[in-house]
This record gives structure tokens, sequence and C-alpha cells, in this order.
């Protein structure tokens, strides 16, 4: 996951930094990751600033000589004329997006999308062939650095999770989740992810 961006903002695709916090968060992320003793074979990320800044900082405290691969379709889900605008400022523009009980869903769900933006279904297809290529192919340990709405559709995908429990994920900002996959098909969500998933209401709320 991303540490903070600046501003108030729905930052989707749009071009943000890591606040000094953020910065500290994603160092702590790295550290934590090396007193795990991994034996890292592939470590990809999205290619936002935002998430470049993340993995590098983690690298550098991982002391990996594993290169970061950074993904343009590991971007964080795009929200259309939403992207880099203030929240305040949309409520005004398009109140049927924070006031009708079906359209405000474009915050999470597998249909429901901002305008010109993508839903769920959406980016998981996208990030779909890296995700498999990733479970089938991998020799190891594996990082993925991305965005909290990717984040949200890859662990459906790996842990065949319904739509509604992907959708209701509340997933934790820049701290590890651990997924671990015994081929043939073995796949275990570990820790914190495990109480994450295990404590997922069967339908989602969605804030106005």
């Amino acid at each position: 996951n991303k540490g903070p961006s600046e501003g108030h903002i729905i930052a989707g695709q749009f071009d943000t930094g890591l606040t000094p916090q953020g910065k500290e968060q994603a160092i702590r992320v790295g550290l934590e990751l090396r007193s795990m003793d991994l034996h890292l074979s592939r470590f990809v990320s999205s290619d936002l600033p935002r998430a470049v800044t993340t993995s590098e900082l983690i690298a550098t405290q991982l002391q990996t000589q594993v290169p970061v691969e950074f993904f343009s379709l590991l971007r964080e889900r795009y929200v259309g004329v939403f992207e880099g605008r203030k929240i305040i400022e949309l409520q005004s523009e398009y109140p049927e997006y924070f006031s009708d009980p079906d359209k405000k869903k474009w915050r999470a769900d597998f249909i429901v999308k901002a305008l010109g933006g993508e839903n769920f279904s959406e980016v998981t297809n996208r990030i779909a062939p890296l995700l498999d290529e990733l479970t089938n192919m991998a020799t190891g340990d594996v990082i993925f650095v991305s965005h909290i709405r990717v984040i949200c559709c890859a662990i459906g995908r790996i842990l065949k999770l319904p739509n509604a429990q992907t959708v209701a994920l509340k997933i934790p900002n820049c701290e590890p989740l651990i997924i671990c996959i015994e081929h043939p098909q073995t796949v275990v969500a570990i820790g914190k992810l495990q109480l994450i998933i295990s404590t997922t209401e069967s339908q989602p709320k969605f804030d106005s």
C-alpha cells in the first residue's frame, strides 16, 4: 500500500507525492519486511510517483539485490473526471454521486463507477495477467506495492472472495499484508489480512 499523499483530494491516478509521515511509514514497512528474512524473487510496484517513492524506501531498508519492477497496470483505480479534485467541489458539481444510493457506490463497486472512471471489475481485469504470472511462476517471496483499491481487487482475485466481501475490505494504510501460496492450489491469508477478511461484513457500507 502507499503512504499518505498531499492534500485532501480524490487522488486516483493523479500525480501526488508522499508526506513526511508517508515516508516514515514506508521506511518502517521496509524494516518490518527485512525482519521477516524473505527469500525475495520479485518486487513489483505501481509506477505512480507516490508508489515509486514507497517502493524505493522499502528496497533501501531491505538492502535487496532484487530490482523493483514498475508497472502502469498497478496504478490506482482511475476515477475519471474526479481525478485530483477536492471532494467538496465534486459534491457541488456532481451531487448525485454522493447522495444517490446507487450512484454513490462508485467508491467501491464491481459495476458502478465514477464518471469516466473504472469499477472493480475493470481494475481486476487490468491486473489479472500480472497476478496470474506472480502466483503461478514466482519461485520465492513477492513484494507487491500498489494502492488501496488495487490491493482490494488483488486480494479478492487471489483468495477468490465474493464481490461483496472484496469491496468491503478495509485495507490499512502502508502495512504489509501477507498471502501464502503453496502450489498447486493452497492459498492462505496470514496474520492481519486473515483478521481483516474474517471481520469483513458481507454487505459493504458506503459513506455519503
